[in-house]
């Protein structure tokens, strides 16, 4: 089992719980072959409909054609919310988690917080004094971290012992379940005993905006790299901490903007030494992402403390990835985005040590703004001819990243329209395209969005039996029932096939969530993907691809894998083919131009016959 299903409580739960003990609580099971069927209890069933799948702990009524996990399961049967259903199956299984309450709930939090602070004072102390710790103090030095900057941002150590923690919490009367309650602690599901979940690691204190600790990042030391392959690794979701509303040095940054003009501005990096870097030269208004990318959260708790967001991604495709993630959620809110990469591909921390604080100053000045961005992205730093393919293909691709952002004309928010409109028209200036076609465009590929479910409600009613997301492109559900088969191959496909190739939004969720996953270590296969949703519709979907991937070939079906991505990428083609088209009907293209974007089409059209890649 990966490091990240460890951390996670929903897995530990998901686990710990037998789906057919739990289903056959409530239904009489009986077994055919490797799987369970009994009687729905949802429909007038005569003949044993739902299925259930011990191998994948799924489940699945072909009649109501619903289905999913333990979850999805009990949300269904008893009327619960997944925060419910989550409290219920947790208490069933004996694992901590966060609860409802009032005040017991604020003074159990509490207690975490004083907990949270008393294992930050013990591993920063480890680390300053310990001599335990001196593989981290020379490990901190070789990456040039001053004692100023360990103290500053409260650096620790956690000894390469597994049991190290334990004895320091019995040695201070401090209660082990609060240890595990606050993801320092894990507990071994082969001996039952508490283990340290970040031993032989230079530890980050996390805090929130107060300042109070509420979660930990390891990076492991590199003369144990061999017994963790994991080389940074952060707290799971707890009552203190939620990756997806929190950033590294929130707690610094917000009271040391930097002003550029009259905006204030907030440096993202991607990494925690990346930020302690920046902060060491003087950089003090640089916060970090904490193994996620940017979300609709985090832009909300920015914008409490800046107008202006610089984004400082590597410039690889996960890096071009990130960015165009991040110019959706920015497109909705009132933040100026900028966006820098730096020269070579560097990262921040060894560009800063390299070239300097005047080098980085001025780069960050110059940084393009993330429409600006985009277009430096797909016309590599120059426009291509007005009308050519090029053009055609640039132009799809910087409306479609727009069109991720749900519509800024929705709502009433006068100052959000003519900040969308402000785009378009730049964007058809640039491209010397008719605005009207532009906006034309947009309008289609968000319509397509919209068709899936208005595009991802919030969590249905555990009542209502018909899944509000489906998938509608039979290409795009082919490949992920290939994927899921063989999760292996996810990032092999991601080389040929970004997210933003996929039209149908459900499916392109999924392909992202997948993809993010991989790259940060995590196998995503069947059981990871179940429990990464919370939405039973979204659940009921990766259990039918799972069921008619297996039914279809199982593991075979990655043989197929190329054709289906060739067949992705060659509608995509064609499809940018027709703005090609238009062009050369149109009246903007003189004689020598025409001539040129057919040959163009030409030269796709015959790529485009050609076999698929092996």
């Amino acid at each position: 089992m990966s490091q990240a299903s460890a951390t996670d409580t929903k897995e530990q739960v998901r686990q710990a719980t037998d789906i057919v003990e739990l289903i056959g609580a409530s239904l009489t099971l009986r077994r055919e072959g490797r799987q369970y069927k009994g009687l729905c209890p949802w429909h007038d069933d005569s003949r044993p409909s739902l299925q259930i799948n011990p191998e994948r702990q799924s489940w699945k009524c072909w009649v109501c054609d619903i289905g999913g996990d333990v979850f999805s399961f009990v949300m269904k049967r008893d009327g619960l919310t997944f925060p419910e259903a989550l409290e219920l199956l947790a208490d069933r299984a004996g694992i901590a988690h966060r609860r409802s309450g009032g005040s017991q709930q604020q003074s159990n939090k509490k207690r975490l917080f004083d907990i949270a602070a008393w294992a930050e004072s013990l591993f920063h102390h480890t680390l300053l004094n310990d001599p335990v710790a001196a593989p981290a103090r020379d490990y901190l030095t070789q990456r040039a971290i001053s004692q100023d900057t360990i103290e500053q941002f409260h650096l620790g150590f956690s000894p390469n012992d597994w049991s190290w923690l334990v004895r320091k919490a019995q040695h201070d009367a401090v209660d082990i379940k609060d240890l595990t309650a606050i993801g320092l602690l894990g507990v071994s599901q082969k001996t039952g005993k508490p283990y340290d979940r970040f031993k032989g690691r230079v530890l980050f204190s996390i805090r929130d905006p107060q300042g109070r600790p509420i979660a930990t990042g390891g990076r492991i030391l590199p003369e144990w790299a061999k017994e963790n392959p994991a080389k940074y690794i952060n707290s799971p979701e707890t009552p203190l901490f939620s990756k997806s509303h929190s950033l590294y040095a929130l707690d610094l940054a917000k009271d040391a903007r930097s002003k550029q003009g009259e905006e204030r501005s907030i440096i993202v990096t991607e990494g925690y030494t990346d930020c302690i870097i920046a902060h060491q030269y003087g950089f003090k208004n640089c916060v970090a992402c904490l193994g996620t990318a940017l979300n609709q959260d985090h832009v909300q708790l920015l914008s409490r403390y800046a107008d202006r967001v610089i984004l400082v991604l590597d410039g690889d495709q996960a890096g071009h990835a990130a960015a165009d993630r991040a110019l959706g959620h920015f497109l909705t809110g009132g933040l100026d985005l900028r966006i820098l990469t730096l020269p070579d591909n560097s990262d921040p921390c060894d560009f800063l040590q390299q070239h300097g604080r005047d080098a980085f100053t001025r780069h960050l000045h110059e940084a393009p703004d993330a429409i600006e961005h985009k277009i430096q992205m797909e016309t590599g730093g120059s426009l291509p001819q007005v009308g050519s393919y090029r053009a055609a293909e640039a132009l799809e691709e910087i409306i479609g990243t727009i069109a991720q952002a749900p519509s800024l004309r929705k709502g009433g928010d006068s100052e959000h329209k003519l900040r969308e409109d402000s785009i378009l028209s730049r964007i058809s200036r640039d491209f010397a395209v008719p605005e009207d076609s532009v906006r034309s465009r947009l309008r289609e590929l968000r319509a397509a969005r919209e068709t899936q479910a208005n595009y991802f409600p919030p969590q249905p009613s555990a009542s209502d039996s018909n899944p509000a997301a489906s998938i509608q492109d039979s290409w795009a559900q082919e490949l992920l029932e290939i994927l899921i088969q063989e999760p292996e191959a996810v990032l092999k496909s991601a080389e040929s096939l970004s997210p933003q190739d996929l039209e149908d939004a459900v499916a392109r969720h999924i392909y992202e969530t997948a993809i993010s996953y991989a790259r940060q270590g995590t196998t995503p296969d069947f059981a990871r993907m179940i429990t990464a949703y919370d939405d039973p519709a979204m659940k009921h979907i990766l259990v039918m691809l799972d069921e008619r991937g297996r039914e279809r070939g199982g593991s075979d079906l990655v043989k197929q894998l190329p054709d289906v991505i060739a067949s992705l990428q060659k509608r995509k083609t064609k499809h940018r083919q027709q703005h090609l088209a238009a062009a050369i009907k149109g009246k903007q293209l003189g004689e020598e131009e025409k001539l040129e974007a057919l040959s163009q089409i030409l030269a796709q059209e015959k790529k485009r016959h050609q076999a698929p890649p092996q």
